[in-house]
């Protein structure tokens, strides 16, 4: 039984847990608090400024964007390539490249359904004079195929076929990255049916089959730059391996000019100039929060940041999924990659030690990583050592010191990410608009403020966008083109315009929601085009209205009337707001397809639900705590009859009615009745008369001898 002192320590501590969660204000958070959106746009009036673009409908297509021709898409299909206008998503053109049926009853036979076995087209590149080259996975068998283009007829003819492995992916649902430089492709991916050779790959030079150079990796994107080409992955960390299992996000670089080592024992047909380090998009604080998992980056972008020209890649990164659910947008300049690169180099000298930094007097000249004219020149030592050491002591920050956003659900990751670079304001500042994919099917708006800020700025979502309506497709890639935005999902692509001006009815709204892409003008909230060039604004105070670093400004009215929309497209929609300080809160705005009734976010049901049982343990406590001392007291009572002179003797109450009790009482209890003994009017007196001496003592007893006794034998 628990004693009362256990119970009363118990029923305290919970009591004080369940008081501190009740009483806890809005800075007490189990996780951080995710910055809400200014504008909510459901499904229903998405589509109303929308186009969408559906493959065959009946099988999945595992669409992927693959280049940009002009004003019109090239799409990677299943057995096609559709070439689709913009904005309307029209198909203009499509090639098809079908597998064999020798080689799809080959695909079967190894085990793979008939969706696997099909041509999924992964890698395009424009050639010289508008040729195409292009790669699938033809049934597991990787493919690659040269197209001509015929200028008199306007159309592509099939040249000659090439193996495709290393170059593209046999399963269309791999992560794989390619890109074309200086006439090369340069392609990481698998080279094997099982997909353990991850590799990346130009021609005939490939990275050796170690894992300190790749170890199960996941490619998410490529560019080149200079003279070199970078590659961003994510893959098992080989530093960690000691301690256990973690994944690390990297970004990786070769030379263009590489002509790997000298023979096999020393990187032939191998990078000589192969090098990695790790990419820490982390929040801050004592203990950094790690965001270890890359899943899309941006490309490369240049423009002004903090005041200084530079080249960087936003990167969308997320937590492993037994760890806390959790996704960041970080934004990393290429200047910290090749300062990453130039740094110590990190070594495992015995299985059994720890991966530690190279000092630089170990390191060989010319330094391993640099290119040089001719690599299959290098000293046996450079090579050699080159070989053993891969990974770069020094990780690539974080510009800023933090992540751009940062998002908390126990359910929703983000995917993909698109920037809308430099998007000019008003005020002659540049901002950079990001676009988040997730993998529910929404898209989430947000904006760069820390661009020209010394001090870091708190995250602004603009808009929430629900482009499908089921939720349950993730976003695979988005692409910002223009003005539009294209999303693209396993079977469908999307387009839609960059934003919902017209959405905001009075200056405040269209100030508050703190869009580069959106100011009041005119009595109404207008697009700022960013792609029409040089805008100059009126500075007598009579020019357009916008304030992205504030969310407001004086010239809006205190008390204003609601304008409708500017675009017919909106007509009939009703902006619902929350009314607050108009000083310094800004309003958050809904569209009203909306329906509030039953929604709840994820947050507020954990909490309620941990609510509900630190609620649910203190009853307990509470219910148990008067159970222990009820039957404590029983307990008591029981005892006390048990050792009573009391017995169940008194007459029975109803005379005629036979007693059936058992006459051996030892096997059950005697209790007393609760009226027993009986009360009585009078006191009895009760007198003993006993005869003195009658015992004799014991001195007094007889003393005659005793006659023998008789013995008995059996």
């Amino acid at each position: 039984m628990v004693s009362l002192a256990a119970t009363d320590f118990l029923m305290t501590a919970t009591l004080t847990v369940l008081f501190g969660l009740l009483t806890c204000p809005t800075d007490c958070r189990l996780w951080q608090e995710n910055a809400k959106p200014k504008m909510e746009v459901n499904h229903e009036e998405y589509k109303r400024t929308s186009h969408q673009f559906s493959g065959n409908g009946s099988s999945p297509d595992y669409f992927r964007l693959l280049e940009l021709d002009g004003q019109s898409l090239l799409v990677g299909a299943r057995n096609l390539i559709y070439n689709i206008s913009l904005p309307l998503l029209q198909e203009n053109q499509k090639i098809e490249w079908p597998s064999s049926p020798d080689t799809i009853k080959i695909c079967l036979e190894k085990g793979k359904s008939s969706d696997e076995c099909q041509n999924y087209v992964r890698v395009l590149i424009k050639k010289s004079h508008g040729d195409l080259l292009v790669c699938g996975t033809n049934a597991y068998s990787p493919m690659c195929r040269d197209y001509q283009l015929n200028p008199l007829e306007g159309v592509y003819q099939a040249g000659k076929d090439v193996s495709g492995v290393g170059s593209c992916p046999y399963d269309p649902r791999h992560n794989s990255t390619a890109t074309f430089a200086d006439g090369h492709l340069y392609a990481a991916t698998v080279s094997d049916f099982a997909a353990q050779d991850a590799l990346i790959r130009r021609t005939s030079l490939r990275t050796s089959k170690d894992n300190i150079f790749l170890n199960e990796p996941n490619f998410v994107g490529s560019f080149a730059l200079g003279d070199f080409v970078y590659f961003f992955f994510r893959e098992n960390a080989v530093e960690f391996l000691n301690c256990g299992k973690a994944t690390y996000s990297r970004v990786a670089r070769v030379c263009k000019n590489d002509r790997g080592g000298i023979d096999r024992r020393l990187l032939g047909n191998n990078w000589s100039s192969f090098l990695k380090t790790r990419l820490n998009c982390s929040a801050p604080g004592d203990q950094p929060f790690q965001f270890d998992e890359l899943q899309s980056i941006s490309g490369l972008m240049e423009g002004n940041y903090n005041g200084v020209p530079s080249r960087v890649v936003y990167g969308v990164f997320t937590t492993p999924v037994n760890s806390i659910a959790g996704s960041a947008v970080c934004v990393f300049n290429v200047a910290d990659m090749d300062r990453a690169f130039d740094g110590r180099f990190k070594e495992q000298r015995t299985i059994n030690q720890a991966w530690l930094p190279v000092s630089n007097a170990e390191v060989p000249e010319p330094r391993p990583g640099q290119c040089v004219n001719d690599s299959q020149t290098l000293p046996d030592q450079v090579l050699k050592f080159a070989k053993d050491h891969t990974i770069m002591n020094d990780n690539v920050a974080l510009m800023y010191g933090r992540p751009v956003l940062i998002y908390t659900s126990l359910s929703v990751k983000y995917t993909a990410i698109a920037i809308a670079p430099q998007v000019k304001t008003v005020d002659d500042r540049y901002y950079d608009v990001v676009f988040v994919g997730t993998d529910d099917g929404r898209i989430i708006k947000t904006v760069n403020l820390d661009i020209d800020n010394k001090t870091p700025e708190e995250p602004v979502v603009i808009e929430e966008i629900e482009v499908l309506r089921s939720g349950k497709q993730p976003v695979t890639s988005l692409k910002v083109v223009g003005n539009q935005v294209i999303a693209v999902f396993t079977n469908e692509i999307h387009a839609m315009p960059v934003e919902r001006c017209g959405l905001m009815r009075s200056c405040r709204e269209c100030v508050a929601l703190r869009d580069p892409h959106c100011a009041w003008m005119d009595g109404q909230c207008q697009f700022q085009d960013p792609t029409s060039s040089n805008v100059v604004w009126p500075k007598n105070g009579h020019g357009p209205i916008q304030n992205v670093r504030l969310g407001r400004d004086e010239r809006c009215p205190a008390v204003e009337t609601t304008s409708y929309p500017s675009q017919s497209n909106y007509v009939g929609t009703v902006i619902k707001h929350k009314q607050r300080d108009e000083s310094n809160e800004v309003p958050e705005y809904q569209t009203s397809n909306v329906e509030l009734g039953n929604v709840y976010r994820e947050e507020t049901l954990a909490v309620a639900v941990v609510l509900t049982l630190v609620f649910s343990l203190a009853v307990g406590f509470a219910i148990g705590y008067l159970v222990s001392r009820y039957r404590q007291t029983s307990f008591k009572e029981s005892s006390l009859s048990e050792t009573s002179d009391y017995s169940y003797t008194h007459s029975h109450p109803h005379p005629g009615v036979v007693d059936a009790r058992p006459t051996d009482y030892r096997s059950e209890p005697i209790y007393a009745p609760p009226e027993f003994p009986p009360t009585l009017k009078t006191p009895i007196n009760v007198v003993l008369n006993m005869q003195r001496n009658t015992l004799k003592s014991f001195g007094a007893a007889d003393s005659k001898p005793i006659p023998p006794s008789k013995k008995v034998y059996l």
